[in-house]
C-alpha cells in the first residue's frame, strides 16, 4: 500500500477530530432545541417573517389559560408571555391579527403588536391601569364594549389578559377617549386564545 505523505495524514486526523466532536455535541444540541421553555423564559421569535415567528410561538407555553395576573410577579425581568392560552394557534388568524395591530395601532404603545408575544413589562403596566377610576359615563362605554368584542370582554376568561386589557381599556377611554366600538376592536385584535376565531381582515 502506498504510504500517505504528512499532509494526507494531517487531513485524516482533522477529519477524525471533527467527526468525533460532532458525534458528542449533536445529541446535546438536539436536546436543547427540543426542550420546551419554562414559563417566563424568553424564546427569541424571528423578526424576518410571520411564518418564522408563528413556527416558534406556536410551540411556546409561557402563556396559559386561567393564569392570574399575580403570576406575572414571579417571572424574571425581560420575560415574555408567548403562545396561545386555550387552543392551538391558527396561522391565518395570527397573520391577520398582527397585520391589523401594526396597521391600526402602530403609534399606540399600550396596544401589543403581537398578541402571542407580549412583554411581561407591558402586561404589568396595563394591569396598573386598573387603578384608574371611571366616571359613570365612561363605565357605560366600558360595559358596552364587552358584547361587541369577539371575546365578549377583555378576554374569554378571568385571567391575566382580562386584568391587563381591562386596565388598557380604562386608559384608552380616559386618556384617548376611545368609544365602545374602538375598545371592542382592540380587544378582538389582541385576543390570544388561539384557534381560527379572529375575523379575517
Amino acid at each position: 500500500m502506498k504510504q500517505l505523505g504528512w499532509r494526507g495524514g494531517a487531513a485524516i486526523a482533522v477529519l477524525a477530530f471533527i467527526a468525533a466532536a460532532t458525534a458528542v455535541g449533536a445529541p446535546k444540541l438536539l436536546h436543547r432545541e427540543a426542550r420546551t421553555p419554562a414559563a417566563g423564559l424568553v424564546v427569541r421569535a424571528p423578526r424576518d417573517s410571520l411564518s418564522a415567528r408563528f413556527a416558534v410561538l406556536r410551540r411556546a407555553h409561557s402563556n396559559r389559560c386561567g393564569m392570574p395576573a399575580s403570576a406575572l410577579n414571579s417571572m424574571p425581568p425581560g420575560s415574555r408571555l408567548q403562545g396561545s392560552c386555550c387552543f392551538p394557534m391558527d396561522y391565518r388568524s395570527y397573520v391577520n391579527q398582527v397585520r391589523e395591530l401594526n396597521r391600526r395601532y402602530a403609534m399606540v404603545d399600550v396596544i401589543p403588536k403581537d398578541p402571542y408575544d407580549i412583554p411581561v413589562s407591558l402586561a404589568k403596566r396595563l394591569i396598573g391601569y386598573q387603578s384608574i377610576k371611571l366616571t359613570p359615563a365612561q363605565q357605560r362605554t366600558y360595559e358596552r364594549a364587552k358584547p361587541l368584542s369577539t371575546t365578549k370582554g377583555p378576554c374569554c376568561c378571568p385571567c391575566w389578559r382580562w386584568t391587563a386589557f381591562g386596565g388598557q381599556a380604562k386608559y384608552l377611554i380616559t386618556g384617548r377617549h376611545y368609544s365602545a366600538k374602538q375598545i371592542a376592536d382592540v380587544w378582538s385584535a389582541e385576543e390570544g386564545c388561539g384557534g381560527p376565531s379572529h375575523r379575517h381582515a
